[in-house]
């Protein structure tokens, strides 16, 4: 008696035959292609990287990031800020400092302080 598969489970034999990209590479690919120079920051666990622009963009003086899942390779969260820092703070939380450019005298920093909770991206 000949086998008959049925369309979607030829599908799934031919994705299931396939080598999937390193999550890695998808990340560098991605990030190579919507930043200029940048470096990635681990979090302590190394399951996710922020990748951010080495050197502000010239005609908005902002420097650009992503955040990715290391194990998927999926975009969490992409934005840009003025330069004053990026960094992990925990392992599920980084601090942006979007700096002004100068602080006024008693003017508080904390109001230029974002934080991003890596479990209400997902």
């Amino acid at each position: 008696m000949p086998l008959r598969l049925s369309a979607t489970c030829m599908f799934v034999l031919l994705c299931a035959c396939q080598t999937s990209v390193p999550a890695q590479q998808l990340i560098e690919k991605y990030a190579s292609r919507k930043l200029s120079a940048y470096e990635l920051l681990y979090n302590t666990s190394k399951s996710h990287v922020i990748a951010v622009e080495k050197t502000p963009n010239t005609a908005t003086g902002r420097l650009s990031f992503l955040i990715f899942d290391t194990t998927s390779g999926e975009l969490l969260e992409e934005g840009s800020f003025r330069p004053g820092y990026i960094k992990w703070v925990s392992n599920e939380e980084l601090e942006i400092f979007d700096a002004p450019g100068i602080v006024q005298g008693e003017e508080n920093q904390a109001r230029f302080i974002k934080r991003i909770n890596l479990s209400k991206l997902q």
